[in-house]
């Protein structure tokens, strides 16, 4: 796979527009259109173009099972989309004043992350089977809604071995990784990386995260949880990655940066590039 160019993709930190589904479709979203693609045939399709008066996509991230994706809008709304049949199933106000940087599914529930400094928790999950219908308890309302990051949240990741655990990072007036027990709020652990977060990603067999960093270095990091050593740095990129997404198995790592490259590495496990 090596490096793919990608045409198209904003330089802009408050945009996450990368995903990969546990069915091995990559999608990836150019301004207000979504397309999807999978990775080992390199076949690429168009799910939708979002009407600009929603303005600019500004994130996108699969649902567990694979087969909806939640899509941020730059008018602080998150629409769900059904890929099977190419519909938006819902449409609801996030909580949030200004932009949706950050998604991240944990069964259920939809986790946003904005341009306000915000963490919210979202219950997801509908009466019956009526997919326009919040369940009485849900409704607009949120679960939960974290205040301590200094800027935007751009990166959220759910941990895959502790339900409970979740990751955020924070930008360049931040620069923080924290860790949170959603159960109480609490932060765990916050840790200064030294550059703006990019995005987070956990190992599915080690407990470790990999976070992508912006200006100066444009590197990736991998840690060990819970001592946030550092393990490993990956540079390659000539300008700040902006997006990461993890394949299905959970070894092979996309990454996008505003240089318009998509590079693909072995992460977990060897911590060194695919070569084609």
């Amino acid at each position: 796979m090596g490096v793919t160019k990608v045409s198209g993709l904003l330089n802009d930190y408050y945009l996450n527009l990368l995903d990969w589904s546990c069915t091995d479709i990559l999608a990836i979203a150019l301004r207000h259109t979504i397309y999807l693609c999978i990775p080992s045939k390199r076949r690429y399709c168009k799910l939708t173009t979002i009407n600009e008066d929603n303005g600019l996509v500004t994130s996108i991230n699969w649902d567990h099972r694979g087969d909806h994706i939640a899509v941020g809008l730059e008018n602080s709304e998150v629409q769900l989309w059904d890929i099977n049949s190419t519909k938006k199933m819902r449409t609801r106000r996030s909580g949030h004043r200004g932009r949706i940087p950050s998604l991240a599914w944990n069964s259920c529930i939809l986790t946003t992350g904005g341009t306000d400094g915000l963490i919210i928790n979202h219950d997801m999950r509908v009466k019956n089977s009526h997919l326009e219908t919040y369940r009485a308890n849900s409704s607009n309302s949120p679960l939960h809604k974290i205040e301590d990051h200094l800027a935007a949240v751009k990166a959220l990741a759910w941990c895959p071995f502790q339900s409970n655990l979740l990751a955020s990072g924070g930008g360049g007036a931040d620069r923080c990784i924290k860790f949170w027990n959603t159960h109480n709020g609490a932060c765990l652990k916050s840790v200064d990386t030294g550059y703006q977060v990019c995005s987070l990603l956990w190992s599915n067999d080690e407990e470790e995260l990999l976070s992508s960093h912006g200006f100066s270095q444009n590197q990736l990091k991998l840690w060990e949880y819970p001592s946030m050593v550092k393990l490993a740095e990956l540079k390659g990129h000539t300008s700040r990655v902006l997006f990461t997404a993890q394949s299905p198995d959970g070894r092979t790592v996309a990454s996008a940066g505003a240089d318009e490259e998509m590079r693909f590495w072995q992460v977990f496990g060897t911590s060194k590039l695919l070569t084609s």
